[in-house]
């Protein structure tokens, strides 16, 4: 278990595996709680057959439960992990905002690290771009003249919150005639440097206005290449 446990999974995500290896359920459902599994645990359910072990499906039923924990309780793993790398200490001493970030992001991990390794743009500004995404939809200068326009939006905006985000965006673009996607895909480009992440009117008001300005305006006098 302890091997496990340093590689990111959390023990009843290894608890539900381990009680598959051999048995089976009678639904279709594959993630429990220990307290679940117990009552309905079954030895004519259990394979003759030898398992097979398959990390693979461990790290997809370790996300999974990721997804069922109450933040408050992946604070302190994601809190180590964090401490464990290169980020500055600054990372873990804001809880609340870790705390909104672990909300953001544990839908989405599949081991501890993952905190790190997909929301690192949480803490530092992404020094690199993924070029795949650049070159799909940040093909040429007109996104950059599209993202001027949006960065005065964005100055201007009052509230910096989701929904007034939201509001000024799809305003915008269809002031622009333009698609909403031609400003969300650049902006994530540019806030994250990724082609994925959380839903992006949530990534910008947490990340707040002035994280966003400087960003955009970076990734503008770097891009396209």
């Amino acid at each position: 278990m302890e091997e496990y446990r340093q590689k990111g999974y959390l023990p009843t995500a290894v608890f539900n595996y381990l009680s598959l290896l051999g048995w089976t359920p009678k639904g279709n459902e594959e993630v429990f709680l220990p307290d679940e599994i117990v009552p309905q645990f079954e030895l004519t359910r259990v394979s003759k057959s030898s398992a097979v072990f398959d990390e693979q499906k461990l790290r997809w039923i370790n996300g999974y439960h990721f997804s069922r924990w109450d933040t408050a309780d992946l604070l302190p793993l994601v809190e180590d992990a964090i401490r464990n790398t290169d980020l500055s200490s600054k990372a873990v001493e804001d809880r609340m905002y870790l705390e909104r970030v672990v909300d953001l992001l544990k839908g989405r991990v599949k081991v501890v690290d993952d905190f790190v390794k997909m929301g690192r743009y949480f803490w530092e500004d992404p020094e690199e771009y993924d070029q795949e995404t650049v070159a799909r939809f940040w093909p040429d200068t007109s996104v950059n003249a599209l993202l001027k326009k949006w960065l005065v939006r964005l100055e201007s905006l009052e509230e910096f919150d989701e929904e007034h985000l939201e509001k000024a965006l799809r305003g915008l673009a269809e002031e622009e005639g333009v698609k909403a996607g031609l400003l969300i895909h650049p902006t994530r480009i540019a806030l994250t440097g990724l082609g994925v992440s959380p839903g992006i009117f949530e990534v910008m008001a947490l990340l707040g206005r002035e994280t966003n300005l400087r960003r955009i305006r970076k990734a503008g006098e770097v891009l396209p290449d």
